[in-house]
């Protein structure tokens, strides 16, 4: 049994696009009454007026007036601020593994920058790891960037099409973790670990 930290969440469900999907793009409303939206793995929260406000601006609306000033709504305290990602309201610490390609150098190993002598048979998918986590429809063809995501016995992965060092079909470089957690929580924690695989990725991930 893996225990894993929660906090209390205030936001309220509006709408899921796929509502059988942890990851499904939807909306929800704040505690401070400001709206956000999830599509694709990112998430941006504003208060409504100044989602109309932008909408407005898309649809070429140039006879606007200028903006109100920021009402003083709880946890909403600067209405017209830039876009920024909020941090994720459940964080969980794991260490991460990478398979794939390392340094530079084709070929894929499991790598574990905790303990250099990590082995296959140290998770769920054993000597099946290498193409066990290649996404969907790869090696056949597929694009770099495409995201795949397991759960299994306890642990988390995803795999994403990767032929930035080694060029064969269906290389892939994949990040797994001995815990459960969403696929939006363990890319967070992969990019932290491993900022040198995501620095050499030139293509946008294409989150399931």
């Amino acid at each position: 049994m893996h225990h894993i930290d929660t906090v209390a969440n205030t936001d309220t469900l509006l709408f899921l696009v796929a509502p059988d999907s942890r990851n499904s793009d939807g909306c929800f409303m704040t505690a401070g009454r400001a709206l956000g939206i999830h599509v694709g793995g990112s998430v941006y929260v504003k208060p409504l007026k100044e989602w109309h406000r932008l909408a407005r601006l898309a649809g070429g609306d140039t006879n606007m007036p200028p903006l109100p000033p920021c009402e003083k709504t709880p946890n909403v305290t600067d209405c017209h601020a830039a876009e920024t990602p909020p941090k994720p309201a459940l964080r969980i610490e794991a260490n991460v593994l990478h398979f794939g390609c390392l340094r530079g150098q084709s070929g894929h190993h499991l790598h574990d920058k905790q303990d250099p002598h990590r082995r296959y048979e140290s998770t769920p998918w054993g000597y099946a790891l290498d193409g066990a986590l290649c996404p969907k429809g790869c090696p056949s063809g597929c694009q770099d960037g495409l995201v795949m995501f397991k759960w299994k016995g306890g642990w988390t992965a995803l795999g994403i099409q990767d032929r930035t060092v080694d060029t064969r079909p269906g290389s892939h470089s994949a990040f797994l973790v001995d815990k459960e957690m969403t696929a939006a929580q363990l890319l967070q924690a992969a990019k932290e670990q491993w900022p040198e695989v995501f620095a050499r990725f030139p293509f946008t991930l294409q989150l399931p």
